[in-house]
């Protein structure tokens, strides 16, 4: 019956502590793996920045910009739920 209790719970918008906590685990992961390819897309593209097609350079720039919005949003949405 627990199990019946507990889907009910789901259904009512509460979600287990067990489940915030993997959720804001996940999250961190995501976090620390867009830091890393924010950092090292911003090395690639020094690095080859007069090599490369302008209009990759700003593609990539517009989705480095992108990732950074949805890291700082994903980081605030971690906090509030730790």
């Amino acid at each position: 019956m627990s199990g019946k209790v507990e889907s009910n719970h789901l259904l009512l918008g509460r979600i287990s502590p067990e489940v915030v906590f993997l959720q804001n685990k996940k999250i961190e992961i995501l976090l620390k793996t867009i830091e890393l390819l924010k950092a090292e897309l911003a090395q690639l593209i020094d690095e080859v920045a007069e090599l490369t097609n302008p209009e990759v350079v700003k593609k990539s720039q517009e989705l480095d910009r992108i990732l950074i919005e949805y890291y700082k949003l994903l980081k605030s949405t971690n906090k509030e739920n730790t």
